[in-house]
């Protein structure tokens, strides 16, 4: 009888650390995935602007995570340079006039990236929020023909 007792503390106190040993571990992991989501850094012009020409698409994701929003219509894509060309500013160009020849890397010339935007019918377009050096939320938009980078919005 009394080994009965024994067997019946010893689980007790078995039943008692793994309840608490369970507690702790579950809070841990809750802790972890609330806080990993926290840990996600915000997209900066600075890194929008390591973008070049030619890149593929997974080399894009790879340096800024998936896009918000990806458009696979060619007329869509167009509409959107359409729209961000005339609501656009210089303010980008003015702090950096190298930037487009940065992006370009020598590689292109404008007018044959016009050409391409205008007539290509493979456009597809990443479209990544971010906020500007005034900490206000904006819109990066990067352009691809054939899976490669050929344009992106300078805001």
């Amino acid at each position: 009888m009394k080994e009965n007792l024994t067997i019946r503390k010893t689980k007790k106190v078995w039943i008692h650390t793994l309840n608490r040993t369970s507690i702790v571990f579950v809070i841990a992991v809750l802790l972890f995935l609330a806080f990993s989501g926290c840990a996600k850094t915000e997209l900066t012009e600075k890194k929008l602007l390591l973008i070049k020409y030619g890149m593929t698409e997974k080399q894009v994701k790879s340096n800024l995570g998936n896009p918000q929003k990806i458009v696979t219509d060619s007329v869509e894509v167009r509409k959107l340079d359409q729209d961000f060309s005339e609501h656009s500013s210089d303010r980008l160009i003015g702090k950096d006039p190298d930037l487009f020849t940065k992006f370009l890397d020598g590689k292109q010339e404008l007018k044959k990236i016009d050409k391409k935007l205008e007539n290509s019918s493979s456009l597809t377009a990443y479209q990544y929020p971010y906020k500007n050096e005034f900490e206000e939320e904006a819109i990066w938009t990067i352009y691809f023909d054939k899976n490669r980078v050929i344009w992106m919005s300078f805001p």
